[in-house]
């Protein structure tokens, strides 16, 4: 999915748009985990939020390239950001409950990735 964002969007943009997966991490866990932050992090998230927006604005706004289509790749992008975040809420999840190894966990992701 996220291979499709990266032909519909420069890559610098693309770039600068992985600063979400911090802020669709932490909202994640923060609502499936019960994680509580403290304000300082909550601000920072305001900045990245801010950050991630204007980097979006701005390149669907000049968008000059016509094979290009940022707005697809953006939407293309959460979505991998989202897919991510799920997989990192569920092997904290795992961690927690469950006595593993991460370097069990870590072998066995590789072995079902190839």
């Amino acid at each position: 999915m996220i291979l499709f964002a990266y032909l519909n969007m420069p890559l610098s943009v693309a770039e600068m748009m992985g600063g979400a997966l911090i802020l669709i991490t932490t909202l994640s866990t923060t609502i499936f985990l019960g994680k509580r932050y403290f304000l300082y992090q909550w601000g920072s998230l305001v900045i990245i939020v801010g950050g991630v927006t204007m980097v979006g604005a701005s390149s669907i706004e000049n968008n000059s390239d016509e094979s290009e289509n940022p707005a697809i790749g953006i939407a293309l992008m959460l979505g991998a950001m989202c897919i991510q975040a799920t997989q990192m809420i569920v092997e904290e999840k795992l961690f927690r409950n469950y006595k593993l190894s991460p370097l069990k966990v870590i072998g066995c992701e590789g072995v079902f990735g190839v």
